[in-house]
């Protein structure tokens, strides 16, 4: 980076993806601005614009390590407002289906706080920035560009309210972090570039949730019941301590499996198809408010790493770039990595700044990719191409499960995979498949 800072950068989206790439460029740019189509509020209440707000979220431990990274001290933050920390297996139970991982120590700290705590504690540390100014209830209409240069040089802006004239803020850098209901494909059409290759994998999955008023002896010791879900047992769900002494409950259903989004029908399809923890929470616990649903349709990348042509001084990051299937978790903390990324190459200095940091951000979106595809996969009503040697890996990885039940290592070590901080290759090291191969010969020859 040269020794004079650019001017101003311009974020669309206030979200936790464009909050988090405001801590990340803070230190390159004089001015960074934040545009958001929403009235922010003051504190940990849901918002418009993040409809799964209301529904179990999930910072993963390498999202976590990211967020420190880039605000330290933010997750003492979070958990003075409320949130918590807990071990994955000593404080929470984790299923994969009907199969419950052993207990025991497993090292990787989980978080459990509601996105509205989670976004408002961001956001409190990103507006103490002395250089970071948010401009709510606008809406970017289009990109400034300069033809000749082939770049971009600012945003449209529509105030909401009609009384307000349009404005043109310029930006040395815009930044497209307003998640998949981003219209940077258009844009980039309208400006004579071409679509970037995309991947899609459709998914559609419906999860409802409810809140629950928590009580200290409704699970004694346990901050969590998380079940993910498998070939056998295609209901994921999870239940979360959440501030304020309230349980978050979600459970999610695959091609209209949905469950119910009224009381009696919430729990009795819990009964059925979650783990015996959640569901005695569920039907013992008084509910606050009711039940509400959320549908995923399709699991998307796009590809601007493979592009010949992009636009200097434009990038693109959080879901606008790679929106998962929500049960994963994975969204937050594939948006906090990104923007760990992107400081690291405003480090290098602005030259070819988005082919440097669309390639750099390739390599860890894959892995979460990758982990995303073969779960859903998995399941006989997703439908897809499954890639060559498919169901050799699904039978292995049944039986690192299955050895998971008893062996607290594979149970690390598969855990380690989920929360993206190893390769899911890892599970294929030869000391780990020989502990599995060996751990699970009787399970499968009986």
């Amino acid at each position: 980076m040269s020794a004079c800072k650019q001017a101003t950068v311009v974020i669309i989206g206030a979200g936790i993806a464009g909050l988090l790439a405001a801590a990340a460029v803070a230190d390159s740019f004089q001015k960074v601005i934040l545009l958001e189509r929403d009235q922010l509020p003051q504190g940990p209440v849901l918002r418009k614009g993040v409809p799964q707000g209301a529904h179990v979220h999930g910072l993963l431990v390498a999202g976590q390590n990211a967020l420190e990274s880039l605000l330290a001290g933010v997750m003492d933050e979070v958990i003075e407002a409320g949130g918590g920390l807990g071990d994955m297996l000593s404080d929470a139970l984790f299923y994969i289906g009907r199969q419950r991982l052993v207990s025991g120590q497993s090292g990787l700290q989980g978080l459990v706080a509601s996105r509205p705590l989670l976004e408002w504690v961001v956001r409190r540390r990103v507006a103490a920035l002395p250089n970071v100014a948010f401009h709510s209830g606008v809406e970017v209409a289009s990109l400034n560009h300069d033809c000749l240069q082939g770049r971009v040089t600012g945003v449209n802006v529509v105030p909401l309210d009609p009384a307000q004239p349009p404005t043109l803020i310029l930006a040395d850098l815009v930044i497209d972090a307003c998640g998949r209901g981003s219209r940077c494909v258009r844009w980039l059409k309208q400006l004579g570039y071409a679509e970037p290759p995309v991947s899609s994998q459709p998914v559609d999955v419906t999860y409802t949730s409810c809140y629950f008023q928590r009580k200290e002896t409704d699970l004694p010791g346990l901050r969590a019941v998380l079940c993910a879900h498998s070939a056998e047992f295609a209901t994921p769900s999870g239940l979360l301590e959440q501030e304020n002494m309230r349980w978050i409950i979600s459970c999610g259903g695959f091609a209209n499996q949905s469950a119910p989004d009224d009381i009696q029908g919430f729990r009795d399809h819990l009964a059925h198809h979650a783990p015996p923890e959640t569901a005695r929470v569920a039907a013992s616990a008084l509910p606050i408010g009711s039940p509400v649903s959320f549908r995923y349709p399709v699991s998307e990348r796009r590809h601007f790493e493979r592009m010949a042509r992009f636009p200097a001084g434009y990038l693109v990051l959080g879901d606008a770039l790679c929106s998962l299937n929500p049960v994963y978790g994975q969204g937050m903390t594939l948006a906090a990595c990104e923007a760990v990324v992107l400081r690291q190459c405003l480090k290098q200095g602005p030259d070819k700044l988005a082919p440097r940091f669309f390639k750099a951000v390739a390599g860890k979106i894959s892995q979460a990719w990758d982990i995303t595809q073969h779960s859903d996969l998995a399941l006989p009503m997703v439908v897809g191409p499954r890639p060559f040697g498919f169901s050799l890996m699904c039978r292995y990885l049944d039986r690192v499960v299955l050895a998971a039940k008893t062996d607290l290592k594979i149970a690390r070590a598969l855990l380690s995979v989920i929360h993206l901080i190893t390769p899911p290759v890892s599970l294929l090291h030869p000391a780990t498949v020989w502990r599995v191969l060996r751990g699970t010969a009787c399970s499968f020859n009986r």
